[in-house]
């Protein structure tokens, strides 16, 4: 699921009235695990796993920066520019382009390919480009990415605002919806569902996808949306946040 919260900011023309792009500034480690803490203690963490539980968070959020920034740009990209694998290649150089598996209708447009060793990406949609994910799969483990705290790391704002569990074939997926707020972009939807191992054998999934150019749907067009279409079927959904 996803949260995104985005601030047009704009820029202060410069003398020879060109514009400066605006920046983000990134959290230190002790922002960062100031503003964990507070998150945790509003989830209801036990005081004494809080400092462990965000510790690790700084990790993860720390390793999934390159995923973040490329997140980042393509917030900042117009829609129209990325609707080949040129000009998708441009802003995610580590892209590997791989046939791509045919889709139904209305899918017409299907880019996929690697991101990363562990990362399979995607970009379709009915006549474009429409949503851009990238999703991850292993035996016996847990998701080693952590988008959200990787955007936050930038600089950028997160909010939760949507939460689902169940669904899928273990009854066992969940999900988190967000807007994401960055400056110089207009407001993105994020979305990440999926589910870690729960024992050995078993294998984790994750889906993190964006749409890149669409309005960010408020709650009950997002659940309403989610329950029309085969990905809904068994999920519980309650507004949340982190």
């Amino acid at each position: 699921m996803r949260r995104l919260i985005l601030l047009a900011l704009l820029a202060f023309p410069t003398a020879c009235g060109a514009q400066t792009a605006p920046t983000l500034t990134p959290m230190t480690r002790p922002q960062y695990l100031a503003e964990c803490g507070a998150r945790q203690k509003r989830a209801g963490v036990e005081a004494k796993f809080i400092a462990s539980t965000c510790a690790q968070e700084f990790a993860t959020a720390t390793a999934t920066l390159p995923l973040a920034r490329a997140i980042v740009r393509i917030a900042r990209t117009p829609p129209a520019q990325l609707q080949s694998q040129a000009q998708l290649k441009a802003i995610m150089p580590s892209i590997a382009w791989t046939r791509p598996v045919k889709q139904a209708p209305p899918i017409t447009v299907v880019f996929q390919g690697s991101y990363a060793k562990d990362l399979a990406f995607s970009a379709m949609g009915a006549g474009k480009v429409q949503t851009i994910a990238w999703n991850w799969s292993e035996e016996t483990a847990t998701l080693p990415y952590d988008v959200p705290g990787a955007l936050r790391l930038l600089g950028a704002k997160v909010t939760a605002y949507a939460c689902s569990t169940g669904g899928g074939a273990y009854g066992d997926e969940r999900g988190t919806d967000y807007r994401v707020e960055v400056p110089g972009a207009a407001p993105l939807h994020l979305s990440i569902g999926g589910r870690d191992a729960a024992m050995g054998g078993q294998w984790g999934f994750w889906g993190i996808t964006i749409e890149p150019g669409a309005p960010v749907p408020g709650y009950a067009a997002l659940v309403a949306r989610a329950r029309a279409g085969a990905d809904g079927d068994g999920e519980s959904w309650s507004p949340c946040t982190e």
